[in-house]
């Protein structure tokens, strides 16, 4: 179906010639209709909106066929075997123009197996030098058979596609370069749009209790109040485990070790005593601190201060944030001071209802947090991109282009009296699908301090903007999204700098807001949904 609509897009302009050429030759007769049945401007109305419809179409399908992405993971299970996992994000078939692998010239001469998961189909493959005399294991011929695409499902929606593959050698990957192409353009994905990671899972940690906890029952376990502990490697605890942090705690991670809580947290830090999780040596970050739930465990944060961490990919788990919780269900922070992590989040939390309030997060690599389907009040905190202090011990983070203050996606939340400042993207990024009211924030000095994306739609309300390059923005960035809405309460918001798609949506309250009863609940969006809006002219 795809590779006969573009065959047809190809000859887009000869269709519209003729259809011009058909109303030139046809309209006349048909506005000179003496039936009288219809007014003569009918007809003329009518083809002009076919012809716009034509070209919509036209322009929409393109886009929709040319759209390309695809994700390409690398897992060493052991030291024999590798899984490939090719993961298209792409309505029309990709196939591979280039698949090298670079190994240790250690390995010259070994022999290689690929074999297709789908088909259970082998593939002998050797290790030669390229042009740079690098060792590389090449596998373009041996997926010259293959194509990759989205399917669909049984409402003909896209749905999504793992390919997987296994590769049997007796080593490391150091680094890929993998490049596919669109089959219907005839173009090369671009590298901002094919993503690769190597990720090892040879050495799975068993789950342990380590000696420096202490028992009150069953399942749970407490540090006790001013402990100095040393974790020199991934430690991490049986599942149904529920760990009590007390004040004056304080936590050293060794370079690269991880921490991890399968169960609930509860950390009893005080205004005088925080409880710290920091990396050993300056210039050397730990993983992460994860905290994973089974949907009914609750996390439960007092007075933390973490830095000087990154991630982790540890049996079977990313770990993308410094501070990593996932899967509870209710996970409050509050008076807590994140900073000078070198993870794509500082905190990130996944499906959980949140209250976040009265922390720092400053000085994070990328995103100072992020939340994935999450459900709940973020309220009073301090987002900057930049370092509040300065302290010797911490090794300084560098500005990341891409950072934002916040990044939400699947979430319903109230976002108020925050602070965002500095940030080289977005304060607030909202984005796949969420609600958002956002009121009586303060957004500075950011590229954007507002961006909705992706079918998201937020409210504002009362938020002041000062020396933002945009305040606020709206786009589509993933095609299975539609484009964003955002509804402005605010009365008499001129001078905004306003930056938007032509599909994004900009309203404005149709009447007052006076008899609007405001909370801090999730709720409240049924109530927005009940008003009048109106879009700006």
């Amino acid at each position: 179906r795809n590779k006969k609509i573009y065959e047809i897009l190809q000859n887009s302009e000869d269709i519209l010639r003729i259809f011009d050429e058909i109303m030139k030759n046809e309209l006349d007769s048909l506005t000179n209709d003496t039936t009288n049945a219809l007014p003569s401007r009918y007809f003329k109305y009518e083809m002009q909106e076919a012809r716009k419809n034509l070209v919509h179409n036209t322009q929409f399908l393109k886009k929709y066929l040319d759209y390309s992405r695809v994700f390409i993971e690398f897992v060493r299970k052991d030291k024999f075997t590798h899984e490939i996992s090719i993961m298209p994000d792409s309505n029309s078939p990709i196939f591979i123009n280039n698949f090298k692998i670079q190994v240790e010239k250690s390995y010259l001469g070994q022999n290689i197996v690929l074999q297709d998961m789908q088909t259970n189909k082998k593939y002998s493959v050797d290790i030669i030098l390229d042009n740079n005399n690098n060792a590389v294991i090449d596998l373009k011929d041996s997926f010259k058979e293959h194509f990759f695409s989205l399917s669909l499902d049984n409402d003909l929606e896209p749905l999504k596609k793992y390919y997987k593959f296994k590769l049997f050698f007796k080593g490391k990957i150091i680094s890929n370069d993998v490049v596919f192409y669109n089959e219907l353009s005839r173009l090369e994905i671009a590298p901002r749009d094919t993503y690769s990671i190597v990720i090892d899972e040879s050495n799975i940690v068993n789950k342990t209790i380590p000696a420096f906890l202490k028992q009150i029952d069953n399942n749970n376990y407490f540090i006790p109040k001013g402990s100095s502990i040393y974790i020199q490697k991934d430690t991490i605890l049986p599942y149904g485990i529920n760990l009590r942090i007390d004040e004056g705690v304080e936590i050293i991670l060794n370079h690269g070790a991880s921490f991890i809580v399968n169960g609930g947290l509860v950390i009893n830090g005080t205004k005088t005593q925080s409880v710290i999780i920091k990396n050993s040596d300056k210039d050397k970050k730990f993983g992460s601190f994860g905290v994973l739930g089974d949907g009914n465990s609750f996390v439960d944060i007092n007075f933390l201060e973490i830095y000087g961490g990154s991630e982790d990919f540890i049996n079977g788990v990313h770990l993308s944030g410094a501070l990593s919780i996932h899967n509870h269900d209710f996970v409050s922070i509050v008076n807590s001071n994140i900073h000078h992590n070198a993870a794509d989040d500082g905190v990130n939390i996944k499906n959980a209802k949140i209250d976040i309030k009265n922390n720092k997060f400053h000085a994070n690599k990328a995103d100072q947090i992020d939340i994935d389907f999450g459900t709940g009040v973020v309220q009073d905190n301090y987002f900057s991109q930049t370092s509040l202090f300065e302290i010797d011990s911490i090794s300084n983070i560098s500005d990341d282009e891409n950072g934002d203050g916040i990044d939400f996606s699947g979430s319903e939340v109230i976002i108020n009296g925050n602070k965002f400042n500095g940030f080289l993207d977005k304060g607030m990024s909202i984005g796949e699908n969420t609600k958002a009211f956002i009121f009586e924030n303060q957004l500075k000095n950011n590229r954007s301090g507002i961006t909705a994306k992706d079918q998201s739609q937020v409210y504002i309300l009362d938020n002041i903007y000062e020396n933002n390059s945009i305040d606020i923005e709206m786009y589509q960035k993933k095609k299975i999204f539609n484009h964003p809405s955002i509804f402005n309460m605010t009365k008499n918001q001129n001078g905004l700098i306003v930056k938007k798609t032509v599909k994004s949506n900009y309203y404005k309250l149709k009447g007052n807001t006076d008899n609007i009863k405001l909370n801090l609940n999730p709720s409240i969006f049924s109530s927005f949904e009940q008003l009048v809006w109106t879009e700006y002219e």
